[in-house]
């Protein structure tokens, strides 16, 4: 009988050794609910405390005097970080990807950051607006100084990168340009960069636009992006429900002036804009799937832009649609910006 207990403890003792060995060599997820200021006083009335998803690497715990790099992804429109951290599989959970990506020693040991930007028009489209709250300044003041202060972060830019997916992709890449004390890496992942072309294949559905929230509710996708894209680039605090101008006149359908308050995010112009910025940048990922025809043909113009310039960048096309291949493309930034990111190896 004592035998029998002993071996019992001992197997006891062998699981727990082991289980405590394996979650050493996972990370983990932990979910915080984070205010930022920049947020407040939005006319959408929104609130400034968002939830958050950080990934902590697996040595964060056992290494009291290490820091880590950072990387800020975000995500797309109508989606939140759960898409990349609730699902059972490798390519629906980033967990259980960092961990592979580890293992296969394609990916360095740095925390990530996911905010959620979901708002009451489905996605902020991450610009400083009055209409969904400055969200430019969330991401590269509020968030980032916020992590800083409550881990062990490498506090350097050199040591800082953000990417995003879709509206995220072109978030990512718009906050790199206009911040780059804050970010020496940007990637944009099937983004969506010349909206004067998205807006025109709206209209040839020639929709109604909606009047109320209601109606804005059980309008179509792409009816609902515009409204969303608006309150973003051209507040209207005059014009409510929506807060926003259109880049056309709803009764006629015409182009008016407001047009030139969309052209101001137009990807290819800012980047002749902030060339300077783009030349210092440590990397510049641009990926796009080849059947992803809402920003397949976006993507191609922004790779030729930075060729005409002379920047350094990395481009990719892989064979896909716009959602087939988002956490394969988070693997490959992620792959690429360990290639060139500063780490506390020292601390290893």
């Amino acid at each position: 009988m004592l035998k029998s207990r002993l071996l019992v403890v001992n197997m006891i003792l062998f699981f727990n050794l082991f289980l405590f060995i394996v979650d050493a060599k996972e990370g983990k997820i932990i979910q915080e609910i984070i205010k930022l200021p920049s947020l407040e006083g939005n006319l959408l009335g929104d609130s400034p405390s968002r939830e958050v998803h950080i990934y902590l690497p697996p040595s964060y715990d056992k290494g009291p005097d290490r820091r880590y790099p950072v990387i800020f992804l975000l995500h797309g429109y109508t989606a939140n970080p759960q898409a990349w951290t609730r699902g059972d599989s490798p390519d629906k959970n980033i967990l259980l990807s960092m961990n592979s990506w580890m293992k296969e020693k394609k990916v360095e040991e740095m925390i990530l950051v996911m905010p959620n930007s979901y708002n009451k028009l489905r996605g902020s489209f991450y610009t400083n607006s009055e209409t969904t709250g400055n969200w430019a300044d969330a991401i590269a003041k509020d968030l980032v100084k916020y992590i800083d202060d409550t881990y062990r972060t490498l506090k350097q830019p050199e040591s800082r990168g953000l990417a995003g997916h879709s509206m995220g992709g072109f978030g990512a890449i718009v906050i790199g340009m206009l911040y780059p004390e804050v970010f020496s890496c940007i990637a944009g992942m099937a983004g969506v960069y010349n909206y004067e072309r998205l807006f025109q294949g709206i209209q040839s559905y020639n929709s109604p636009m909606p009047k109320e929230m209601q109606e804005f509710k059980a309008s179509g996708f792409f009816v609902q992006a515009m409204i969303a894209i608006c309150a973003a680039f051209a507040p209207n605090p005059d014009r409510p429900p929506f807060y926003c101008d259109f880049p056309f006149t709803p009764s006629e359908n015409k182009s008016n002036q407001t047009n030139d308050r969309f052209l101001q995010y137009q990807i290819t112009s800012m980047a002749e804009k902030h060339l300077e910025t783009l030349m210092s940048r440590r990397e510049i990922f641009i990926d796009c799937g080849t059947e992803d025809w809402l920003c397949i043909t976006d993507a191609r113009e922004f790779h030729e832009k930075p060729n005409q310039l002379n920047v350094r960048h990395t481009y990719q096309e892989f064979a896909g649609d716009h959602n087939s291949h988002v956490m394969a493309s988070i693997g490959k930034v992620l792959e690429s910006f360990s290639k060139v990111l500063e780490f506390d190896h020292q601390n290893d």
